[in-house]
Order: C-alpha cells, then structure tokens, then sequence
C-alpha cells in the first residue's frame, strides 16, 4: 500500500501521476475533520467525495485544502460514477486565479477589500450606471458663447468577483474645483485641448470617493480579447478635463495659441493604473498549452497498443469462465483430478453466496495427459475457442514451458498452477504470471536443511531421484543450489532418473544401488507412481536410505501407494508441502473438509486439492478487487495489491509488482506405519 503525507507529495501532484500513468486505484485522503475518496479508472477520475461533497466539488474542495494524509489501493473501483469530464479539466478549473496585492488602506477611510472565502462558483458583480463625468475644455483666444457637447466619460471595466479572489480597493476621485470658468462656444473647438483634471489638495480630514464602475452597453461592439480579460480585475483609471493653465504671465499654451492665460494652475500630467491585462493573457496562454499537452497526451495513449480496449460491461447472468490444462488421464490422472476438485470447491462455494459481485464462475478443464503436446493445442481451445478469462490450476512443469509463451502473448492471466519451477518465478516476475506455492527451490533447501543440520547427512551422502524433463531439472537445481552452500558442487550430486509417464526406474535403480555404500538420503523429484515404486524396489534389496519428496507427488496418493505394498514400506517418508496438514484444526483446512463434503460428498481431503481450493480462493480475492467490471489488466493490478492476505493457513498471501508468489511456506510431514502423514519441524 502507497501512502504520505499530503505536505510531502501534493495532490494536485498525485491526481497527475496517477492519470498518467493510467491506473485504476482508490485514493484515500484523511484530514483531522473529513476523509475523503478518489477513484482512478484506467486514468480517469470518475468518482470523488470528501465531506458533504462529492464528484467534481469534491475534488475542488480537495485541492483547496492544506495538509493531510493519502494512501493508495490500487485496483479498487468505485460502484457509481460522478464525475465525466476529463481529469486535465477538472485540474485546470480547480487551478486558483492570482491574487491581486491590495493598496495600503487610508487609515481615515472606512471601507476596507473583503476576505476570501472558501471555495464556490465564482459570480459576476454587475454595479449600477452612474452619470458620465463631464470634460471640460481650455478656452482659446476664439472662443465664443456656443457650448460644444460634452462627450462621455470613459467606461470603466466591470470588475468580475470571486469569494476567493481578494480585490484592490478602486482608486480614488479627486474632488472638482468650486469655481467653474465659462464653456467656450463651438467657434472654440479647433483650438481646445484636452488635459488631465488636477488633483487639489486635500486635508487631512477630506476623504477620497471610490468611482463606481459603469456597466459595459452589451450591445456595443465586442471588446478585444486584451480588454476582456482585464475585465476580471479592477483597474485605476485617471479622469480627463479639458483646463487651461493659470500663471501671472501666461502659459505655454496660451502662447502657442494665442488663447488669454487663464486663472487656473497647470495641472500634473495624467497617471493610469498598472493594466493586468498582460499577466491575464500570460496565465490563460500557460492554461492553454497546459490543455494542449494533455490532449496530445491522451491521444497518444489511445493509439498505443498496450492500452486493453474497452470492453461493455459483463453480464452477470454469463458466468465468468477459468480455464485449466492438467493431466485427466495417465499415470499422473489423480493429480489433474485433484487440482481440478479443489477448484470447483471454491467456486462453488463462492457461487452459493452470490458470487463476486453478482458473477458467477464456470471451470473448464481439458486434459492434456501430462504430454507438452497435447497442453498447447488445449491452451489455444480454452483461450480463443472457450474464451475463457483467466487459466487457473494447470498441473505441471513441462506442460508450463509450453503453457507461458502462450499465455504471455494473449496476455491471459496464469494463476496458481501446481508446480514450483522457476520458469513461473522470474525476477522481475512476468505480469500475467501469478504463483500460491512455495518454489521447489524452497522446499528442497528445507529438507536438504534437515538432512544436514538435524538428521547429520553429509553433502557427499545425498542424492537425487528425479525426473527427466523440466520438472526433475527445476528439482535437482534447487538440491544443487542447496548443498552447495555445503561445499558441494553440481558436478559431484548423484543424479539418477526416468521418462515422464513411465515406470521404468530399472537403471536409477542399479545406479543407487551401485552407490548404496555412500548414500544415505534419496531426495526424490518425482510424481505418486514412479516414487511409489522406486521405494518398493529399493526396499526390497534391503537398501533403506532416507527418502523425501517435493509436494508435486501427489501425497495422499503415495500414501495410498505404499499402504497397499505394506507398513514397512511407507514408514518414514518424508514430503514435503506447500499447504498445512490436511487433517488440522487451522480454519482453512476445516473450512475446506466441510465444503468438500457439501460438494463432493465421498471425496476423502486431499493435500492436491486442498493446494486448488486455497489458490482458487486468492484468484477470487483478486476478482472480488477488480470490482463489478473486471478486465485481464485490472484482474492483474487487483491480484498485486493484495497484501497479508488471511485465509487461515498460518501464513498470510502477499503480491506486489515485483512478487507474484504469495507464499513461501513449506511445511514437513512424515509418513508412519500405517500410512498416515505427521506433521514434523524441519528445523
């Protein structure tokens, strides 16, 4: 699980990435007062609430808090959507406008900028009109009685407010002069000049009068896009009067005009607030290509070929269909039968309860023999003929090296097949690929462990029975990799074996036999069959080292196998398994041997299908994550973020992005005289 502190990464930081990179989480965000959600799907916000709020208030409430903290579920959907807009426009509203510096308040007036409030749509203040202020003209040395029309005063912007925006408070009026000379006629006009009114001096005590803003006529041409965006703030505006100068001996312009001087000083010259509208057009230029870039992006995105498409929702009345290649008939029939028992097991329970978010699942399994050539052919039926959703519970490993390529290619996903080869464990882990068990090489550096450390085998003393395919060589390199932080080497490992699916042990035999004055352990790689009757064989020439084996044998049918050759034969047999004991009291295994019954009433528990029925309850967590519309992809980010996982087994299921393999849990069992397993430390 991802998590912070919201000081640490922002979430306006955070929304990015997450969309980005396309994913499909929960965003959990906690404050002191409220906690609040947002759900990514595939890139998309589609849902949000914090507080009373929710949808796209949500997320503007969000970002306009300070502090907090967030973690991440990825794979989590919501179950209603609010919010369609994409992600880039959601963002960009919620983008705070600069705020103006206001001028320093006159200590003698009594109005004073309103704070900024929290967030809310923004409105427009639309003042009253107020009279145009006259100009007035500087008489010239023609002037007459006629009066020239005054025109009108400059439009002030209308000012655009925002509770969260905190205004300049409009620049002051000066007050107009008492005495008002005479308006010159129009015989006047060619020879006027208009100047800036002057500002008079003002007492201590006189106050300045705010100038009201006149509306702007919408009917009058449109303004150009520089002054409409200056509309949105305030701005000083100088007033314009047309005066002459008065000095004792004429002024500058009376004297290029010939125009009498008149009484009145020269004025300063005109003075205009500071125009806002550049650092408009410079925020809404950033906005736009800010704009530009995301839908490029998006774009882009659309076309890549690793986007999965979109699919319609599935129908709930269609039951989801998992896929299985394992062997059904052949000398290793009983471990197909038993993965394929486990499974149903799970899914029928599940189904009985109202499946997963109202689906329902269909296991379809084929039988492969236990032959790589028969597997690919019933791979490419489930997947493009069956069009099943996922491969669950196939058996073996050479049926796996066939199995992957194809999987990965139709980028199906293969989940918690009964091998522990490392073909299905690589670093970093293939996205489709997702293992329960423990790896042969863990289950093989345990006993070797025990045979060393508890039971004092020498290295030299222990060799390998193992099957000649891909499955014994995965066996016999973690026996290697085992002993030789021993001292021991590949080359100096005693390996003997056999064809798949056959019982012909006859030169392993010899071979061991040859070496039985050295060897004291027999660490076999092996299914039920052949182990059963290497045993037999090599008991019956009073040979009797110690003989273990990786759980793939099939451990109950072994036990089956030696109890019909007698006590002596299955006494002291050591396998080792990836599941607890199948006779205890932990919850799983009870949980297990009651459904069992209910299902498959006369099915004695089995160590094989105990091992289906727990991967096939973590495939179901994952569907339970990938929410009410699953996908391949989302069913994979779902599966890698669970994490400790609790199905009662003793230790808890953990994914991630780099593991694939839940567990790496071995525990040891001993077979007795009656061909009972007992549960022992390998410590």
């Amino acid at each position: 699980m991802v998590g912070g502190t919201l000081d640490e990464f922002g979430l306006r930081d955070l929304i990015q990435v997450y969309c980005t990179t396309r994913q499909t989480a929960r965003l959990t965000l906690t404050y002191p007062d409220a906690t609040g959600h947002l759900f990514f799907d595939q890139g998309e916000i589609v849902h949000a609430t914090l507080g009373p709020f929710s949808g796209r208030a949500a997320v503007h409430a969000a970002l306009a808090r300070k502090g907090g903290e967030f973690h991440v579920d990825v794979g989590l959907r919501p179950t209603q959507r609010t919010i369609q807009e994409p992600w880039s426009a959601i963002l960009l509203d919620g983008l705070p406008l600069p705020r103006a510096k206001a001028p320093a308040a006159d200590k003698s007036s009594d109005t004073a900028p309103s704070p900024a409030v929290g967030y809310s749509e923004p409105t427009i203040a639309r003042p009253s009109p107020t009279p145009p202020i006259p100009l007035r003209e500087t008489p010239s040395s023609s002037s007459s009685s006629s009066r020239q029309p005054t025109p009108p005063a400059p439009i002030a912007p209308a000012i655009r407010s925002s509770p969260s925006i905190a205004f300049p408070a409009p620049a002051p009026v000066p007050a107009a002069p008492s005495a008002t000379p005479p308006t010159p006629g129009p015989a006047a006009l060619g020879n006027t000049k208009l100047t800036p009114a002057p500002a008079p001096a003002q007492g201590p005590s006189s106050r300045p009068t705010p100038r009201p803003a006149v509306p702007r006529d919408p009917a009058s041409s449109p303004m150009k896009p520089e002054r409409e965006a200056a509309r949105i703030l305030p701005r000083e505006s100088g007033r314009l009067s047309s005066t002459s100068t008065s000095t004792s001996t004429g002024s500058p312009m009376a004297a290029a005009t010939g125009s009498p001087a008149a009484s009145r000083p020269t004025p300063p010259p005109f003075r205009a607030g500071p125009s806002r509208a550049p650092r408009i057009l410079g925020i809404g230029a950033v906005l736009i290509a800010i704009a530009a870039a995301a839908a490029l992006y998006f774009r882009s995105a659309g076309d890549s070929s690793m986007k999965e498409p979109r699919v319609p929702p599935r129908r709930k009345d269609t039951p989801i269909l998992l896929g299985m290649s394992a062997a059904m008939t052949g000398p290793a029939k009983e471990l197909g039968r038993q993965m394929k028992l486990g499974v149903e097991t799970a899914l029928n329970a599940a189904n009985d309860a109202g499946g997963i978010h109202g689906h329902k699942f269909q296991l379809i399994a084929l039988d492969d023999g236990y032959e790589p050539d028969r597997t690919k052919a019933a791979m490419k039926e489930l997947v493009e003929d069956r069009k099943v959703f996922a491969i669950v519970g196939n058996v073996g490993t050479p049926t796996a090296e066939v199995s992957l390529p194809y999987v990965l290619e139709k980028k199906v996903p293969f989940f918690g097949a009964f091998t522990g080869a490392g073909i299905l464990r690589k670093e970093p882990p293939d996205r489709y690929v997702f293992n329960y068990r423990a790896s042969y090489v863990e289950e093989t550096a345990a006993v070797v462990r025990y045979l060393v450390e508890v039971r004092k085998v020498r290295p030299n003393q222990i060799a390998v029975f193992a099957q000649q395919d891909g499955f014994g060589d995965a066996g016999f390199a973690g026996v290697t990799r085992a002993l030789r932080k021993y001292g021991r080497d590949k080359d100096q490992i005693l390996r003997v074996g056999f064809k798949r699916n056959t019982l012909d042990i006859a030169d392993a035999l010899d071979t061991i036999l040859k070496n039985r004055n050295t060897i004291k352990a027999v660490v076999m790689v092996a299914p039920y069959r052949p182990a059963a009757r290497f045993i037999e064989k090599t008991k019956d020439q009073k040979f009797e080292p110690i003989f273990t084996n990786v759980s793939f044998v099939g451990s109950t049918a072994l036990a089956e196998e030696l109890r019909q050759l007698g006590s002596s034969y299955s006494n002291g047999v050591i396998v080792t398994q990836v599941v607890p004991p199948i006779d205890s009291s932990a919850t799983a295994a009870i949980r297990y041997r009651d459904v069992l019954q209910k299902y498959f009433r006369g099915e004695k528990p089995d160590y094989v299908s105990f091992e289906g029925y727990i991967a096939a309850n973590v495939l179901l967590e994952g569907f339970r994550k990938a929410g009410a519309d699953p996908t391949r992809e989302s069913l994979v980010d779902a599966l890698e973020s669970i994490h400790g996982l609790d199905l009662g087994i003793g230790t808890p299921i953990t994914f991630g992005l780099s593991e694939h393999q839940g567990s790496h849990k071995v525990w040891g069992t001993v077979l007795d005289d009656k061909a009972n397993y007992q549960v022992f430390d390998l410590e």
